[in-house]
Parts: structure tokens; sequence; C-alpha cells
């Protein structure tokens, strides 16, 4: 701390910063990888249908491409999900914790500020660089806690935990370099964000090749190194000293990059926009601004569920057990083993999609804070277009998403049962009803931002409850007035279920009177 002037204190205002959301999310997905581990173990109590459901997965190139492939153990199979999904969230939370408590500091004038005192140029960077480090560390060391305590063995538990810390430092390490090289946070989150999906497509690309000659890819990705951790299946240790070189060297060349630029710029210059435009609403900037986001989560949501429709038919061979099988149809409904199984997913998914509506709806805050808004509002645009340009944007984009999350999946459900008019009827309302707990989760993170911005973040803590005990109430024995409480339980469950309209349109009402109760708010506080 003493080596770089500053560091010390500006560690303690990222920890007073982050005092909420960083004990969040090590509670959220280190409590997810317990619930998981958990159940798993309840529902193979046999060790023959253990290796039956890992030959049934790993018989399925869709399965093994989204999650990797699973190794003939209770606790690989317990990890069949957490493993890969896991190492991406904690990859998506170091690339975002990173880019906040340095490239949006600059962003907003306050690291100029404390550069006036006694702080070193590399002061922000070495206290955001320790504190990501940290939650990483904390949210890896629960989880590894978590499965050990739910009965699998301490090594193969401290493995899988060592797996999320590889696809973590390692990202810390990209989006250190990514911050020196581009001047805005939204490219930042581009770069590093882009390469968390690259990264993916190459491991998945990868594992799908099984032995061939494509499997190197997956050496290539540090989600790949997570995977070739090879929790509870003959733990590779040293993958961990791979990651942690890696890591190194990219902080390393971050902090030499550093001193080459000014504050506040990049390496590389933002490319000019037009001379002239015809943006002349609050809506068509409002686009302008998010259009990159709302097609980048449309071309992966459509690949998702083509992923997941083209695995459902093969769900019935995975879920081996009578436990199993009784799980699914409680989280997906009452009809085939099929359609419970996708139920359950889009369920899942449309979670997922509730947060892109959140970061799209609280981009107001981002424009706010950067006093964009102030210069807009400052012309004839009213308070209320401004905030429903960007609202309207949360709402029919999260549902245009969900929409091709169902078209992916009847497409791939139909080339599999060789009937897709059914597929489509069948599969695409199920992707449909879902838009209604989404959008209420965004009306809800407008009524808080409306209310006061500083409770906007509050919006990621209700989607972290909503999930939770909407997708894990019922395998945790939660009250049922609790699990009542998330949107995600009240919308019919299909396919396999009987629609009943009432709960959609109450939850879209709800979450009209909440959009409005939250423009009314915005319309009498001030915008700082």
């Amino acid at each position: 701390m003493t080596a770089v002037p500053g560091t010390g204190s500006l560690l303690r205002l990222a920890l007073r910063r982050d005092r909420v959301l960083a004990p969040v999310v090590v509670l959220v997905l280190g409590g997810m990888a317990w619930s998981t581990a958990a159940a798993t173990v309840a529902l193979y109590p046999d060790p023959s249908q253990v290796t039956s459901a890992a030959v049934a997965a790993n018989a399925s190139p869709a399965l093994v491409a989204l999650y990797g492939p699973v190794h003939a153990s209770l606790g690989s199979l317990a990890g069949l999900k957490m493993l890969s999904t896991g190492a991406v969230a904690v990859a998506l939370t170091a690339v975002f914790l990173l880019r906040r408590h340095t490239r949006t500091e600059e962003e907003t004038g306050r690291v100029e500020l404390l550069g006036a005192g006694v702080v070193s140029r590399h002061a922000p960077l070495t206290a955001a660089l320790l504190h990501t480090t940290g939650v990483v560390v904390l949210a890896s060391a629960f989880t590894a806690v978590g499965y050990a305590a739910s009965g699998l063995p301490v090594a193969g538990s401290v493995a899988l935990g060592l797996a999320w810390l590889v696809a973590g430092i390692a990202f810390i390490g990209i989006t250190a370099v990514a911050v020196q090289l581009t001047s805005s946070g939204r490219t930042v989150a581009a770069v590093a964000g882009g390469g968390v999906a690259a990264a993916y497509l190459l491991r998945a690309v990868g594992d799908a090749s099984g032995d061939g000659p494509a499997h190197v890819l997956v050496w290539l990705s540090p989600l790949g190194w997570a995977q070739e951790v090879r929790p509870y299946a003959g733990e590779r240790w040293w993958v961990g000293l791979l990651a942690l070189g890696f890591a190194a060297v990219m902080t390393a060349l971050a902090y030499r990059l550093r001193n080459r630029r000014d504050l506040g710029s990049g390496l590389f210059a933002d490319r000019a926009g037009p001379a002239h435009t015809t943006m002349g609403t609050p809506l068509a900037l409002a686009w302008r601004l998010q259009r990159a986001a709302i097609l980048g989560w449309s071309l992966a949501t459509v690949l998702m569920g083509a992923i997941l429709g083209g695995f459902a038919s093969n769900a019935a061979s995975l879920l081996d057990s009578p436990q199993a099988r009784d799980m699914i149809r409680s989280l997906g409904g009452t009809g085939s083993l099929t359609d419970a199984f996708i139920a359950a997913e889009f369920g899942i998914m449309a979670a997922v999609v509730a947060g892109f509506g959140i970061a799209a709806s609280l981009r107001l805050l981002g424009e706010e804070s950067s006093t964009r808004a102030e210069l807009t509002l400052s012309t004839a645009t009213s308070r209320w277009s401004w905030l429903m340009s960007h609202v309207s944007l949360a709402l029919a984009g999260s549902a245009g998403i969900l929409a091709l999350l169902g078209v992916g999946a009847s497409l791939a459900d139909g080339a599999t049962r060789g009937d897709l008019g059914e597929s489509f009827t069948r599969v695409l309302p199920a992707a449909l009803v879902q838009v209604a707990p989404v959008w209420v989760v965004i009306a809800v993170a407008v009524l808080l931002y409306g209310s006061a911005s500083r409770l906007a973040v509050g919006a990621w803590v209700v989607l972290a409850a909503c999930l939770v005990i909407g997708q894990f109430g019922d395998l945790l024995h939660l009250p049922q007035g609790l699990q009542d409480l998330s949107p995600f339980r009240h919308v019919p469950l299909l396919p396999g279920g009987t629609f009943d309209p009432t709960p959609v349109v109450g939850l879209v009402a709800l979450a009209g009177v909440l959009v409005l109760a939250g423009g009314t708010l915005f319309r009498r506080r001030d915008v700082h």
C-alpha cells in the first residue's frame, strides 16, 4: 500500500461503495452453487444413475457445447451447470467491478479530483485490482464451502472454486488492459464482455469436438481453463498457476500502458461521430445508445434457444432418476418431461433477460451521472419523454429478446421432431408468457431510479432475490408466501400446462403502475 500512495484510501472507498453489491454477488453465486449441489446429491442416490446421466449428457453435442463435458462422478454431475455458467458469471463480475472503479471513475472526473491529493497515478488501478480480486476470491471460496457442505468431496469442491477463480483472475487482467486501450466505459464493457463471449465460444467449439484437433481451442480460452481444472475427476491444480501467470502478465502490461496515456483518455481514440445527424427525438437517441446491446442480446438468445430446443428431446435420457424428473416437473410444469424441461429453462432465461432490461433502463443513471441528461433536458425535451425513451426500449427489447429465444427453441425442437408448426405453437408461447414478470422487474428498477438515483442499484438485489426464490424456492423449502413475492412464480407453466391469462394481465398491469409511479417521482426530484 505504501509503495503506491493513496491505494489504501481508494480501496476503502471501493469497499464502501460496494458494501451492498459485493456481498450480494458473493452470496447469490455461492448460494446458487450450494443449492444446486445439494439438490443433485439428493436426485442421484444410485451410482448407476450417475453413470447413465453422464453418458447421456456427453452424448448430446448441444449440452457439451453449452456446459462442457461431464465426468462419471456425482460431483461432476452436480457441477454440470454451475462450473460453466458460474465461471462466466464470475468473469462478468470481474469485468463490471474493475471497469466501475477505473474507467467509469475517470469518466465522471472523480479520479482527477482525487489526483489533486496525495494519490499516485497507479493507485486507482491498484485499488480496483485488489478490490475486484477480493470479491472473486470470496465468491470462489464461498462456492467451494457450499459444495463441500452438500456432502461432496472436499478436494473436488476446492477445485470447483478454483475453476471459478481461474476465470475471474484471467478476466481481471484482460479488463485492466482494456481500460488502458479505450476511453469510455461502454467500450471497455464491449471489449471485455466480447472477450468473455469469445472465450465461451472457443470453449464450446473445443469441447463439442471431443478429442479431435479442435479440442486445442479449449486451451486458448480462460473459460476452457476453468473446465480443465476437472473438479471431482482427477483435479489439475496446476491450471491455477497457468491462469495466475496469465493474469500477472496482463496486469503488468496494463501498468505499462497506463504510463503511456493521459488521464481520461485511451491509447486508441474513439471514432468520431457523423458531422450531421437525424436524431430529433429522445427515442432515436436512446436507440442509438442501446442498439448494440439489443442486437448482441438478440443474437445470443437465438443461439441459446436453439441449443435448449435441440437438447430438450434428450432430457429424458439425462434425467434418469425419478427424483430428477420430479424436480424438473416441479420447476417446469406437469406435461411431458421435454415440455417441463423447456419451461424450467425458459424460467431461468427470463431472469437473465430481466438483467438486460435492468441494464437498459438504468442507462438513465449513467446519462444522469455523466451530466448528459442535464444537457438533454435543457432543451425542449420533457423529463417524461426522456425517461420513457430508455424505459420503452428496455420493455420492447426484453419482449423481443424473449420472442427470439422462443423462435430459436422452436426451430431446433421442430427440426428434431420433424413438425415445425407444432413446435412453434407449443414452444413460442412458453417464451412469450415470461415477458410479464420481466416487465415487472424492469418496472421496479424504474420505480427505484425515479425515487432516487442512489436506490437504482437495488434493482439488481431484487432480481437476485427473484431468481433465488423463484427457481430454488421449492428445493430450499421456502415459505409459500415468500415464494409468491417473485413475479416469475405467477406465469402459466408452458408448455404442458394450462394457459390462464389472468396472472399475465395482472403482472402487465402491475408493471404499468410501477412505471407510472417511477415517472411521477422522477419528475419531482432533482437531477444530479
